[in-house]
C-alpha cells in the first residue's frame, strides 16, 4: 500500500532538495505546501521539479496547515516530515517495505539532531532516543490547531509502531541559525499562551532561562559534546527567557 509525503516549507533550498531526494524512492507523491512565497517562484518550482506537487498555501499555524495539505495528498497514508528532516537509507528501506495496518496505527521514526555536518549526542537534542509520530493515516488521525509544538490527535483506539532507520533533524547550520529560529517559536509560543490565559510574573522568564540551561547542560550532559553544547544550552536559555518577555509584551499590548 502506497504513502503520500507532506513536506511543508516556507523557503526553497538546497536542505529542501536534500530531503525531497530521500524520499523520492519512497513514494509517487510527493507534496511541498509553500507558505510565504510568491507564486512565480512556486510555479518555477513547479516547472523545475515536475515530479513534485508543490501547493502555495495561507498560513493557519503548523497544525491547520499540514491538515491541509494532507487533505490534498494522493492517499490516505500520510508521511509528515518537516523542510530539513532527512530520511537516512535505512529509513528509506524500512518505508519501503512497511506493511500497513488499521488505520489507527501510527508510525514513529527516529529523530536525531545535526548542526551542519555534527550530530548532536548530548543535552537536550540528543540525551534521549526521540521517536516522532510522522507515519498515519489521516481517516483516523490529523494534526491538532496548536501554532507550534503541533502534535498529533488520536483516537481512542491506537497502537504505534517504530520503523528501522534515523530521520536526520538538520537543525541548523550553526547556532546563528537557531537563534533566529528559535526567536520565531518563543514569539509563536507566547501566543499560545496568550490565548490560554498563561500569567507572566517578573522573576519567571530568568527563572526559565536558568532551568533551561541546567537542564540541558548538566542534567542532559550537554558539556560532553564540548563547545558545541554549551552554545546550545545558552539558545535554550534564551529562547525561554524570549518566551516570557514577548508574553509580558503581548499582555501588555492588549491591555493598553
Amino acid at each position: 500500500m502506497a504513502f503520500s509525503v507532506c513536506i511543508i516549507s516556507n523557503v526553497i533550498n538546497g536542505t529542501l532538495l536534500q530531503v525531497i531526494d530521500s524520499y523520492r524512492r519512497v513514494s509517487d507523491d510527493i507534496l511541498v505546501g509553500f507558505n510565504g512565497l510568491l507564486a512565480a517562484d512556486v510555479a518555477d518550482f513547479a516547472l523545475q521539479y515536475p515530479d513534485i506537487k508543490p501547493h502555495l498555501l495561507t498560513w493557519k499555524g503548523y497544525g491547520p496547515t499540514k491538515n491541509e495539505l494532507a487533505a490534498k495528498a494522493k492517499y490516505d497514508w500520510i508521511l509528515s516530515v518537516d523542510s530539513d528532516e532527512i530520511a537516512s537509507p535505512e529509513l528509506q528501506q524500512s518505508l519501503a517495505a512497511v506493511q500497513f495496518k488499521e488505520i489507527n496505527t501510527v508510525y514513529c521514526l527516529l529523530l536525531v539532531h545535526r548542526i551542519g555536518t555534527e550530530r548532536v549526542r548530548y543535552g537536550t537534542f540528543g540525551a534521549s532516543k526521540e521517536l516522532k509520530k510522522r507515519l498515519y493515516n489521516r481517516k483516523a488521525v490529523s494534526w491538532d490547531t496548536e501554532k507550534v509544538h503541533e502534535a498529533l490527535t488520536f483516537p481512542k483506539q491506537v497502537t504505534f509502531e517504530t520503523l528501522k532507520g534515523i530521520l536526520y533533524h538538520h537543525t541548523a547550520e550553526n547556532t546563528a541559525d537557531i537563534r533566529a529560529k528559535n526567536r520565531k517559536y518563543a514569539l509563536l509560543s507566547a501566543e499560545n499562551m496568550l490565548e490560554k490565559g498563561k500569567k507572566y510574573t517578573y522573576s519567571k522568564p530568568y527563572l526559565s532561562g536558568l532551568n533551561a540551561f541546567m537542564k540541558q547542560y548538566i542534567f542532559k550532559k550537554g558539556f560532553l559534546d564540548g563547545r558545541i553544547g554549551f552554545l546550545l544550552a545558552r539558545e535554550s536559555a534564551l529562547y525561554a527567557w524570549w518566551k516570557y518577555r514577548f508574553l509580558q509584551q503581548l499582555r501588555q499590548k492588549r491591555s493598553s
